[in-house]
């Protein structure tokens, strides 16, 4: 599986070449776009298992907003 970075280097590579609109440059640009979803959604998840443990570690209910 290719990186984020592979698929921008792709990108870039493909828009020097072909116009925007060409099938090889959108589908670079939806799969760049799938990924960094799924990047965000990934880190957004590994930051709230943090502050679960960081609640839990204090001794504070998890599900409760911190203060």
């Amino acid at each position: 599986m290719k990186s984020i970075e592979d698929v921008r280097l792709d990108l870039s590579q493909a828009e020097a070449q072909f116009t925007e609109k060409h099938p090889d440059v959108v589908r670079l640009r939806e799969r760049l776009a799938v990924m960094e979803r799924e990047f965000a959604a990934a880190e957004a998840e590994e930051a709230h298992q943090r502050q679960v443990a960081d609640a839990t570690a204090r001794g504070a209910d998890p599900n409760l907003p911190p203060p």
